[in-house]
């Protein structure tokens, strides 16, 4: 193994990077499969440098028993531990390892978390990716939506599958309207819009949205409408120079003629004279830095007037784009909505008239969901579209009759 010495300035810097963390980092409890990545150095006493271990340092990945297995450390459990907390046992078992004149530092991060899984009536069962911020519905999305209708299963599963799919287009369509309304809000310049009773979640988050983007639109048309004051003020100060010295000019070369006319008469000295056309000569520089000066302010605050009027246009036409895209996407999930409102009205068609009633009123069956969480002994619980999840959740979607409030456990 080959350990690379640097400098006691490196080592200041390379400790800062190994106590770096995420806050979720920091806080997460660690499980089987989520891959861990190892960062190890040791700080030399004798000489203050600090000395990597890439023998220890790099990837490893949780065990379904919960351990990790890092080298000069063995193995250790890590499940239900927080990476700070691994990290620290990694140090006292290295520190046991190494010599007394060398202190290991460890840092300990989630490279990846390990994925959720998702069973039932998803278009694709499976395991996928998990990302923090993680919901049910956004899973299922993942997943591919509610599955395909298959008609040789039966016209009963045809309906559930068919009204699965349009309940998640119905929430879909829900966040698409609130979008659409917070969006006529902001080309309006207004501070709020109306939402639908039932709404106040969505449109709670929408109107965050705009909110914080109306007040960063106006931080910044009040940053270039200040610098426009400033530089019109300035501008005044400069007129007013320009027209002082412009008038003692006009005296000074005034002036000029007499005194020249008075020396040629013999009348004053030529020195004289010659003092009176240098102090003219000055004034004329100095009109001409008031003018240029002048020029140049008037420059920069056509700049700042064409920046703002370029920020106003370009918002504009930001906001009509998205209005147009989220439009686009509202009539593709209305025209979904339809179909499978059709594909319910044929699947019930073809029941039992038993079945038939009772599949008849939309509100005769509703959609599940069933989360089986092993971490933190959670085991079986049922859940809503907006449920957070965790890495290593099972996310099973079901289709119930309405007289049932959710899935058993």
């Amino acid at each position: 193994m080959m350990i690379r010495s640097m400098t006691i300035i490196s080592a200041l810097l390379v400790t800062a990077f190994l106590t770096a963390a995420t806050a979720l980092a920091q806080s997460y409890a660690v499980g089987a499969n989520d891959l861990l990545r190892l960062r190890v150095a040791v700080l030399n006493a004798a000489d203050g440098t600090l000395e990597e271990l890439p023998i220890v340092s790099g990837s490893v990945s949780v065990g379904a028993d919960g351990r990790i297995s890092v080298p000069l450390a063995g193995t250790l459990k890590v499940a239900g531990r927080t990476a700070e907390e691994i990290a620290s046992e990694i140090e006292t078992r290295l520190a046991d390892t190494l010599s007394v004149s060398k202190s290991p530092r460890v840092a300990v991060d989630v490279e990846r978390y390990a994925p959720v899984f998702l069973a039932g009536e998803v278009a694709q069962t499976g395991a996928f990716e998990f990302t923090p911020g993680l919901t049910v519905l956004k899973a299922v999305a993942l997943a591919g939506g509610p599955a395909e209708i298959k008609p040789l299963e039966g016209e009963e599963r045809n309906f559930f599958s068919a009204q699965g799919a349009l309940h998640t287009l119905r929430a879909e369509l829900a966040f698409l309207e609130m979008r659409h309304a917070r969006l006529m809000a902001e080309s309006a310049g207004a501070e709020s819009f109306e939402a639908d009773t039932g709404q106040d979640r969505i449109a709670a988050g929408e109107a965050a949205i705009l909110e914080a983007r109306n007040r960063r639109h106006a931080g910044e048309i009040t940053s270039l409408m200040r610098a426009e004051a400033s530089l019109k003020e300035a501008l005044s100060v400069l007129e007013s120079k320009l027209e002082t010295n412009l008038a003692q000019l006009d005296r000074g070369r005034a002036e000029v003629t007499r005194e020249e006319n008075l020396a040629e008469r013999g009348l004053v000295p030529a020195s004289k004279a010659f003092e009176r056309v240098r102090y003219v000569s000055d004034l004329e520089s100095r009109v001409l830095d008031i003018e240029r000066s002048i020029l140049l302010a008037k420059q920069e605050l056509q700049q700042q007037e064409r920046a703002r009027l370029v920020l106003e246009a370009a918002r504009g036409e930001d906001i009509s784009t998205e209005l147009q895209q989220v439009k686009g996407e509202i009539a593709e999930i209305r025209s979904r909505m339809l179909t499978q409102s059709a594909l319910m009205a044929e699947a019930a068609g073809g029941l039992t008239p038993d079945q038939g009633a009772a599949l008849a009123d939309p509100l005769a069956v509703t959609v599940a969901y069933r989360i089986i969480r092993e971490r933190g002994g959670n085991g079986t619980m049922p859940a809503d579209t907006q449920t957070a999840l965790m890495p290593g959740d099972v996310v099973e979607v079901l289709f119930l009759p309405a007289d049932r409030t959710g899935p058993s456990n």
